[in-house]
């Protein structure tokens, strides 16, 4: 992986609650979530033939940008899926689409893909969410899905006439796919996890930085009261998702305020 190590060694977290950037980022959260050790990779399997023409592109990026570039319809469902109809070659044109492909209209055939097909997926075959290849740009990568992760969910929001896309995450976007409630453009959740001064929409630079954030994240000498941070690896485990869970987010905001200032502002 591309050298990201900016963290002194000697930083010491605590954590309490669950935390604002484990609720509102999926990339985090996704990779805590269970899943079936039986469970289909197909989707994924053939995301990552395609992410292996860019280095820079995971499988569950290169899923994520697939499937919003095939959403269509709701199909009846309370989420966002795709049918073989959607995806078809022919009908949107893009033939280098995943779900345009013989596999993914075969794949299709079997019923509709939601989104949450593609992260338990991508947690079967990867053990939690891989947004960076091997030897790939780790900053490029991060940024890459945090992009593709929020047009996903953004696009779903702007079907369901709840938001209108923007490349950002509002407090609107977060309440479509979280448990957050409340009646207001603005809330905490955004302030809360600012790195860039604006604090009612979060965008895919501060994203990209709280997964950095979240991939240097360790347990300190086996204590499950402290953590440390150290060099990301380009996949967000099941453990660095729990420890984020619980950290305080100002700790957690610390480093990605690094990570930010230093790629993105």
């Amino acid at each position: 992986m591309t050298n990201t190590s900016i963290l002194n060694p000697e930083i010491v977290r605590s954590y309490k609650k669950t935390s604002d950037a484990f609720t509102v980022f999926r990339g985090i959260n996704e990779a805590k979530s269970s899943y079936n050790d039986n469970t289909d990779t197909s989707i994924i399997d053939l995301a990552g033939q395609k992410a292996s023409g860019d280095k820079n592109t995971s499988a569950i990026t290169v899923a994520l940008q697939d499937f919003s570039e095939s959403f269509k319809s709701f199909h009846g469902e309370d989420h966002s899926n795709i049918s073989a109809k959607d995806a078809k070659a022919g009908l949107f044109g893009n033939k280098e689409n995943i779900f345009a492909t013989e596999e993914g209209q075969n794949i299709l055939e079997d019923g509709n893909v939601f989104q949450s097909d593609l992260f338990e997926q991508e947690r079967a075959k990867n053990g939690g969410i891989q947004y960076a290849q091997d030897n790939a740009n780790l900053i490029e990568s991060a940024l890459a899905f945090a992009q593709a992760d929020i047009e996903a969910i953004e696009k779903s929001a702007d079907k369901a006439g709840r938001t209108r896309a923007d490349g950002d995450l509002s407090y609107k976007d977060i309440l479509t796919y979280t448990s957050l409630t409340g009646d207001s453009e603005y809330n905490d959740v955004t302030q809360s996890l600012d790195l860039d001064g604006n604090g009612k929409e979060i965008s895919a630079e501060e994203y990209a930085s709280y997964l950095l954030a979240t991939d240097s994240i360790k347990q300190a000498d086996g204590s499950s009261l402290e953590v440390t941070f150290g060099q990301p690896d380009g996949i967000i485990t099941s453990d660095e998702a729990y420890l984020v869970e619980k950290c305080d987010d100002e700790d957690l905001k610390a480093i990605a305020q690094q990570y930010y200032n230093r790629y993105f502002a």
